[in-house]
């Protein structure tokens, strides 16, 4: 085993390439691309946090300073009111804390839209699956009503199932 250590901690997507020579021939190993996250600084903690990039449109379940599990996420943006109308909305960044969970959620404001896995953590708004994020995924600048959709069925349930009443949330830039 050779030690990595050139990017090792430079955020981004490295690709790497091992080249040995013997006897004149060169080996080459096959192509291993890396990505390293930049996590918010609010992410590395001792227990669990549910971190947030809105830049890179993904949600991490963080333990202890190492991600656990990343899912791809919609964030506020274009969508249409209670009236038809379309409208901006935006997803609340800062720390915040997992205030209730409920499996089988229904926005009644939104007519009726089903939210599978709501994972709330800021008065109405909540991490869950999202059938339209799913079917079309990320289509200009059109997003949720403030929620961070997700449309991994498996990994919504799974942040669901892993994330506790009280647990650290990070919805950053």
């Amino acid at each position: 085993m050779l030690p990595l250590t050139y990017g090792a901690s430079t955020p981004g997507t490295h690709t790497f390439r091992v080249v040995v020579t013997v006897g004149g021939t060169r080996y080459y190993s096959p192509t291993v691309t890396l990505t390293r996250t930049r996590l918010d600084p609010r992410c590395y903690t001792s227990g669990v946090v549910v971190c947030a990039s809105k830049n890179d449109r993904k949600v991490y379940y963080v333990d202890r300073g190492r991600i656990v599990r990343t899912l791809d996420a919609r964030f506020g943006g274009r969508a249409y009111d209670v009236n038809g109308r379309e409208r901006m909305y935006s997803t609340a960044e800062g720390t915040f804390y997992v205030t209730r969970k409920v499996r089988n959620e229904v926005s009644y404001t939104y007519d009726n839209t089903p939210m599978p896995f709501s994972v709330y953590f800021y008065g109405g708004q909540a991490f869950h699956y999202s059938y339209g994020f799913a079917r079309d995924g990320w289509v200009g600048d059109w997003g949720s009503h403030g929620c961070v959709n997700l449309r991994d069925w498996a990994g919504a349930e799974w942040l669901f199932n892993h994330t506790k009443v009280g647990t650290k949330v990070v919805v950053y830039r």
